[in-house]
């Protein structure tokens, strides 16, 4: 169960966690304004797990992870 989602392509889960971050970050940004310091950080820190996500999922051209 779930096998399946491990064969959709990298360029899928780049645009998901791409938004994942773009939502994140802009809920970060408008916690942080409204001056709601620790929503702001919680929403600061998932946006900085997706980037960190993004860059684990990331394949060089032979399909072998860049960051171990």
């Amino acid at each position: 169960m779930g096998g399946w989602i491990s064969e959709l392509p990298t360029e899928f889960f780049m645009v998901v966690h791409i938004a994942g971050f773009a939502i994140g970050s802009t809920f970060a940004w408008a916690a942080f304004k409204r001056e709601l310091t620790l929503l702001g950080l919680g929403f600061s820190l998932d946006a900085a797990a997706e980037v960190v996500h993004m860059t684990l999922r990331s394949q060089d051209m032979d399909g072998e992870v860049v960051v171990r």
